[in-house]
C-alpha cells in the first residue's frame, strides 16, 4: 500500500495486522482523490474510522492543510503516527484515540469545522448510518464540506449526511464511494485499470 499522489507519492504505508481493519486499496484511494482533484488543496480533513490513516495521509500529501484522525484501536493509532512520520507529514496531523461519537462531540466542543470528511467504517456493520446520524447532530462540517463515504457496494448509503445531499456514487469491485456535496456535485473520475 502506497501514497498514490502528491508530495509523498510512492511512500509505503503500513497497515495493522489482521482483518479488524481493512485499508482502502491503492486503486480505490487513487480514484477517490482523482475525483476530488483540486478540492483537496488547502482543506481541513477528518478521517473518521481512520484505520491505517491512509485517507487522511493521502489528503495531506495532495495538499490538504491539516487532518484529524479518529481511531479506537491502539495498534492502529501507532501505525497512523508512523505513516504520518514516514510521509514527512507529522506536523500536519492530530490523532484522537477513542470512540467516533465521543471524538465528534469533542471536535464540536473545540469549534472545529472540516472541509473534507472521510467515513470508512467496517463494512459488516451499521456504522455508516450511525456516523451519518452523529455528523448530522453535531456541527463539524464547514459550509463547503465534501463528505466521502466508503462502503460495501450492496450497502445503501444515506441520502444526506449533516444535511449535505448525496451527489454521486461510484463502485469499484466490492467497494463503493459515495460523495456528498452542497454545491457543484463531484463528478467521479473515469475508472482506470
Amino acid at each position: 500500500m502506497r501514497i498514490t499522489g502528491g508530495q509523498a507519492r510512492g511512500i509505503r504505508l503500513k497497515a495493522p495486522k489482521g482483518m479488524r481493519i481493512r485499508p482502502t486499496s491503492d486503486m480505490v484511494r487513487k480514484a477517490l482523490f482523482d475525483t476530488l482533484g483540486a478540492a483537496v488543496v488547502r482543506r481541513k480533513a477528518l478521517d473518521l474510522f481512520a484505520g491505517s490513516g491512509a485517507l487522511g495521509v493521502e489528503a495531506l500529501s495532495r495538499g490538504a492543510d491539516y487532518a484529524v484522525f479518529v481511531e479506537r484501536d491502539a495498534s492502529a493509532v501507532r501505525i497512523i503516527a508512523e505513516n504520518l512520520s514516514n510521509a514527512g507529514l507529522s506536523g500536519k496531523g492530530e490523532i484522537i484515540r477513542g470512540h467516533y461519537r465521543l471524538a465528534v462531540k469533542k471536535l464540536e466542543g473545540r469549534g472545529e469545522q472540516f472541509d473534507l470528511i472521510f467515513l470508512d467504517p467496517p463494512y459488516q456493520s451499521d456504522l455508516l448510518a450511525a456516523a451519518a446520524e452523529i455528523l448530522t447532530a453535531h456541527c463539524i462540517s464547514s459550509s463547503r464540506a465534501i463528505i466521502v463515504a466508503e462502503h460495501f457496494r450492496k450497502t445503501v448509503p444515506p441520502q444526506t449526511i449533516a444535511d449535505i445531499p448525496l451527489a454521486s456514487t461510484r463502485t469499484y469491485g466490492q467497494t463503493s464511494l459515495s460523495y456528498y456535496q452542497l454545491n457543484r456535485p463531484v463528478e467521479p473520475a473515469p475508472f482506470q485499470h
